[in-house]
């Protein structure tokens, strides 16, 4: 009679370990799905959050529209004068943006998601003068630009 109660708390056991262990599993796949659904919301949030900032900055294009071209066209920064206090200004508000939105997004984008906004800010810099200028004079303002900058110099030199 032991024996039998001795067998029956074990199946018992046994019984309670296994649903543990589907239980168990099916809270880590809950987590898991969970943890995807944030990650998306994170990045949603960046990109929306990097995009309004972004266009802040390209508000200045609105109100001073010959200021397009030193962003779009090549144009040198002007040497002197209001055009280039605001041709400055407006690539640190640009290049901060960029910079910030470059090093949150890395946490959670995929590898094409954040090849993207390479893809963007490489666009910008071949257009920009003024903010290459900048990003090279000062790589600690903004380190995921400066990053970028010294591997597409690496590529050009091959």
């Amino acid at each position: 009679m032991a024996a039998l109660i001795a067998a029956i708390a074990a199946l018992v056991g046994i019984i309670g370990v296994i649903g543990s262990l589907i239980f168990s599993g099916y809270q880590t796949r809950q987590l898991s799905r969970q943890v995807k659904i944030q990650n998306e919301m994170a990045k949603s949030e960046i990109i929306h959050h990097g995009t309004d900032r972004l266009s802040g900055a390209y508000r200045a294009f609105i109100d001073y529209p010959e200021l397009r071209k030193y962003f779009y066209d090549g144009a040198p920064c002007p040497r002197r004068g209001k055009t280039r206090v605001r041709v400055l200004t407006v690539a640190e508000m640009i290049g901060d943006t960029i910079d910030s939105v470059l090093e949150t997004i890395s946490l959670v984008a995929t590898r094409e998601e954040y090849a993207d906004w390479i893809d963007y800010i490489g666009h910008i810099l071949d257009r920009s003068p003024a903010l290459e200028q900048l990003a090279l004079q000062h790589p600690k303002w903004w380190p995921q630009i400066s990053r970028i900058l010294q591997e597409r110099r690496g590529r050009a030199d091959r």
